[in-house]
């Protein structure tokens, strides 16, 4: 993906300084006999390039919306060593933090997002990771010295059962609740930052980005095609006469 958005943009960026240069000349009464030639070049630039882009947002868009930087999806999640699936990576949340909540009914611990052979659910997604409760916020940070956020963290990481997965779908319906502070839901606390924040409106951002980036190629093929039509006509009336 950052091949094909560095491939983009670069070309844009060339294709829109050489056909503004170009038109530059023109406009000073520099190289007029060649209008036709300039024209072609940018209604071939602007379709390159809005081809270009409009691949690069569509991938953009679908990596954004379907997968996750807590996960590797280039090896099996069933490998007892891989490292992305454990639990030290970030689990998916809901607004207050919690990843698991006790069911009354089944008398054991869930997680919130846990689907049966569904690793991914697990994890937030690139398109999550703007909400309040992947960044540092004070409500978390600093809750008050009897707040169930304190009293209610379970220690991923910590035990044997360190891949999430299988906490979620075995091993929690094991803990008995009266040794667990008698918990009504499980938070997760190691976040200390916004880079989570960042990385969303970046991501955000280059997305607008190329939009408008779509709207001035497709501009510059219809103002290329014109001139290209304009010069072509003029250069037909000078040869009749």
């Amino acid at each position: 993906m950052y091949g094909l958005e560095y491939a983009a943009f670069i070309s844009d960026l060339v294709f829109g300084f050489s056909c503004t240069l170009l038109s530059l000349l023109h406009f000073f009464g520099v190289g007029k006999n060649f209008e036709n030639i300039t024209g072609l070049i940018g209604l071939i630039s602007g379709i390159i390039g809005f081809i270009l882009t409009l691949i690069y947002i569509i991938y953009s868009g679908y990596i954004f919306t379907n997968d996750s930087p807590m996960m590797s999806y280039e090896t099996s999640p069933s490998s007892s060593d891989l490292n992305p699936y454990s639990s030290y990576s970030m689990p998916k949340l809901d607004k207050n933090r919690e990843f698991a909540k006790w069911n009354n009914d089944k008398q054991r611990y869930e997680c919130i997002f846990y689907e049966e052979n569904d690793y991914d659910s697990l994890y937030p997604k690139y398109n999550e990771l703007g909400k309040k409760q992947y960044n540092y916020h004070k409500d978390f940070t600093f809750p008050d010295d009897n707040s169930k956020y304190i009293n209610c963290q379970y220690p991923l990481g910590n035990n044997n059962n360190d891949k999430l997965y299988t906490l979620c779908s075995t091993f929690f319906g094991s803990l008995d609740k009266s040794t667990n502070n008698n918990c009504e839901e499980f938070f997760y606390e190691d976040i200390k930052d916004i880079s989570y924040k960042y990385m969303y409106d970046k991501w955000v951002t280059s997305i607008i980005f190329g939009c408008f980036i779509i709207v001035l190629n497709l501009g510059l093929a219809i103002f290329g095609f014109l001139m290209f039509k304009e010069s072509g006509s003029s250069s037909g009336l000078v040869s009749i006469k």
